[in-house]
């Protein structure tokens, strides 16, 4: 998977229940329990349709409850949409259209102070308010996978991610900005 800044990881997940497919799992961590302040974004290119739901990145249980915390996911109408889960309930920004298939988007999920927001290619898309005390799941963060109760990977993403970056203590892009997509690799940003 050839650029969206110099190199991608392609996945060819089924995007239904079902466990097997490649992603990075990535061990629980404090540095997932967003407490504040954080920021995910990266280069995403979709590519088969969406048959009910794909996870891109994050650290999210399928079987809900309080072991989930932040994550980002295609839905079945092929939108990006983002999910934190604040003292049991989910809080969502949804992007305006559908992803093409095999285009490359640049997404940001951003929380700021209560201010969840969603922007893609530098436009932001949503936002919403948010309360309550943010989860400190115990799941693996996946990136192309989401958790099931066993810590394996289902929903699995089809399609390349390039440059995705996770940053907590940072909100990158300011409520109500525009902004032009980075056009060099991403860098290690303190937070």
């Amino acid at each position: 998977g050839r650029n969206a800044i110099d190199g991608s990881l392609c996945f060819d997940g089924s995007g239904a229940n079902e466990v097997g497919y490649p992603a990075l799992a990535l061990a629980d961590s404090d540095d997932w329990h967003f407490d504040g302040d954080f920021t995910m974004e990266g280069w995403i290119k979709r590519g088969k349709p969406v048959p009910t739901a794909m996870a891109v990145v994050g650290q999210w249980e399928s079987s809900g409850g309080t072991d989930r915390n932040a994550a980002i996911y295609l839905n079945n109408q092929n939108k990006l949409i983002a999910y934190q889960n604040r003292s049991t309930t989910n809080y969502s920004v949804i992007s305006a259209s559908a992803l093409e298939q095999d285009v490359w988007y640049h997404f940001a999920f951003v929380l700021q102070g209560s201010n969840l927001r969603l922007y893609m290619n530098g436009v932001q898309t949503q936002a919403t308010s948010v309360s309550g005390t943010q989860n400190n799941s115990t799941a693996t963060f996946f990136v192309a996978s989401e958790a099931n109760s066993n810590n394996a990977g289902t929903y699995s993403f089809s399609g390349c991610l390039s440059n995705v970056r996770v940053i907590k203590g940072t909100a990158l892009y300011e409520d109500g900005t525009t902004f032009t997509p980075p056009t060099e690799q991403l860098t290690v940003i303190p937070g």
